[in-house]
């Protein structure tokens, strides 16, 4: 049994909570820009792999000029969430609006999710004016890379004209991550049209 809160989050009655509708609500409301798939190295041990998506509000949505990212890391104990806490961290404060001009401020990375299997984080950038492809890609990811030392590994690029399939009715199976679902999701998606 499913109850709604405020917020239009579903939840069981146990407290468990469906990623997979947290992550759709979240994106109804915005406009998919692009995402960008990472990595994370770690001395001495396996290499983190992340994704993070950027949006902004859909057309008469908001007034204010923002850009919403998320991102997600498989992360398989509490030591490997420290690190990808540390890393995102990097990009609070000023750090972020000194590198990337027209940038007005930044939300503090929320993290949208308590698990040991999974790291989901969201930040705000409000901006001066409009975005572009080119201003995402010669200012805000290079910056967003180099702060937190994040490995991109590939970028794709959004339609505006494209929508979202519906995701599979079980997007989840004991040998897939969150991570490797949504990166599916996505890139069947930029693959359709």
């Amino acid at each position: 049994m499913e109850k709604t809160k405020g917020s239009g989050n579903k939840q069981e009655s146990q407290g468990v909570i469906d990623l997979r509708q947290e992550l759709i609500d979240l994106y109804a409301g915005e406009q998919m820009l692009a995402f960008f798939e990472f990595t994370l190295e770690r001395p001495e041990n396996e290499a983190l792999s992340g994704l993070c998506r950027i949006a902004q509000p859909r057309p008469h949505r908001s007034a204010l000029r923002y850009l919403s990212l998320i991102f997600l890391v498989d992360t398989p104990d509490s030591a490997t969430r420290l690190v990808v806490q540390k890393s995102l961290a990097r990009l609070e404060g000023s750090a972020l609006k000194t590198a990337v001009p027209g940038m007005t401020d930044s939300a503090i990375i929320s993290s949208l999710h308590s698990s040991t299997e999974n790291y989901i984080a969201q930040t705000d950038l409000l901006l001066e004016s409009a975005v572009n492809q080119a201003f995402i890609t010669t200012q805000l990811i290079p910056a967003i890379a180099g702060l937190a030392q994040l490995h991109l590994t590939h970028v794709e690029w959004w339609e505006e004209s494209r929508s979202l399939a519906a995701p599979p009715a079980d997007t989840s199976s004991p040998s897939s991550s969150l991570l490797a679902t949504v990166r599916d999701w996505f890139r069947r998606n930029t693959e359709r049209g």
